[in-house]
């Protein structure tokens, strides 16, 4: 591109805006006078008080995206706070999207208000969704049900998830204006050694 295409182009960009979170309270506003404070990006180490520096895993990549989300002084997580060097590097991204993902929520002695407020979910404004995000497995959305945010003060209820415990991911995503929709459905045993996904069903478009 030469010069003059890429100044016309930067002219038209915005000198503000606002990046939408799925929880209105939670979205941000960058640039003009807004700070937006966000982790470090990519790098391969990672430093604590009892192992020092050292070249950081999946685990510690894992323990930072929860720390990251717990803090309200972090507006934004840029989604490579370091890289888990113990990963090939073919697939370590595929692994890092993973840590994002609903499933990783699901650990023994994670309190039942976290998945609610903290798992992803499309935007009710626009979607309709399934009643609940998680729930057990049995004849119609078992204990324990898992609410959105929005439902909170009415029908959610705290407790803890514990290992042996079998939770359905449960979605159902169409357009709020009617008309055909996808209902996906995912099994996930709580282990110690965190969650086991039981569903082998591929969800790929065939």
């Amino acid at each position: 591109m030469d010069a003059r295409a890429v100044r016309e182009l930067c002219a038209r960009a915005p000198s503000e805006f606002v990046q939408h979170a799925r929880n209105p309270a939670r979205s941000v506003r960058i640039g003009g006078p807004n700070a937006v404070f966000a982790p470090v990006y990519g790098p391969p180490f990672v430093r604590c008080l009892n192992k020092g520096r050292r070249y950081g895993t999946l685990a510690d990549f894992r323990n930072l995206v929860r720390l990251t989300h717990a803090l309200p002084s972090l507006h934004h997580f840029g989604g490579v706070t370091y890289e888990p060097c113990d990963l090939p590097v073919d697939k370590r991204h595929l692994d890092m999207v993973h840590a994002h993902l609903n499933v990783e929520l699901l650990r023994p002695g994670t309190r039942l208000r976290s998945p609610t407020f903290d798992a992803r979910s499309p935007p009710h404004e626009t979607y309709r969704r399934y009643c609940c995000q998680f729930h057990g497995v049995g004849q119609c959305d078992e204990f324990p049900e898992i609410d959105r945010p929005e439902q909170w003060d009415e029908w959610g209820y705290d407790g803890e998830l514990e290992a042996g415990m079998v939770l359905t991911l449960e979605s159902y995503v169409g357009p709020r204006a009617g008309g055909e929709g996808v209902k996906l459905e995912n099994q996930v045993l709580v282990t110690a050694n965190g969650p086991e996904l039981l569903t082998d069903a591929p969800l790929a478009l065939r």
